[in-house]
């Protein structure tokens, strides 16, 4: 299939100063017909194939492919939980061992943050004030700071966490000890 896309667009006769020429228009032939992970895909294919002709073969020719910005690609999907579940979910919560495991789950839902973002939030990154939490840009993924006001399920969670504050300068943490991302994910999916 991905030789069946690439063949359609370049030819039967392209040239190597064809693929040059055409490479750019590639993204948008298949645009309209496949999602960019499949693009992605034949680009990356077309991509291995100069490589290959380059490194194992001697050719000396440049690799189109490595000039163009291949396309971006999110599998990610959202599914948010419908009443019946997110219900169910809080009372397994109230029944479990790890008792941290509630606020950092309630906080996650009203958030959106990351779960590492949670793991490593601390307290001087909470403002109960201005009822924000602010995450410096050297700890995020994009490389900006980000701001996020807190629901009131969001501000009465972390004011209940605020009374054991001295444990730990993390806000969620187990006895003191800092949470990490497998830990939060053993104890959630037990």
């Amino acid at each position: 299939f991905v030789f069946k896309a690439l063949y359609a667009f370049f030819g039967e006769n392209c040239t190597l100063g064809d693929v040059e020429n055409k490479i750019g228009g590639y993204e948008m032939f298949r645009k309209s017909k496949v999602k960019p992970a499949t693009i992605l895909k034949e680009l990356s294919l077309l991509r291995r194939m100069f490589n290959v002709a380059r490194k194992q073969w001697k050719w000396k020719i440049p690799n189109p492919v490595s000039e163009i910005e291949l396309p971006k690609v999110s599998n990610s999907r959202v599914r948010y939980l419908d009443q019946v579940e997110y219900e169910r979910l809080f009372r397994v919560l109230d029944e479990i061992e790890e008792k941290w495991l509630k606020p950092f789950v309630t906080l996650a839902l009203e958030t959106g943050l990351r779960l590492s973002n949670i793991c490593n939030l601390q307290w001087s990154e909470v403002n109960l004030f201005t009822k924000l939490i602010t995450i410096s840009a050297e700890k995020m993924k994009n490389k900006d700071n980000l701001r996020i006001p807190l629901t009131d399920v969001a501000y009465n969670t972390i004011r209940e966490l605020q009374r054991v504050q001295s444990i730990s300068h993390y806000v969620f943490h187990d006895n003191g000890k800092k949470l990490y991302p497998m830990k939060v994910q053993r104890a959630f999916k037990r």
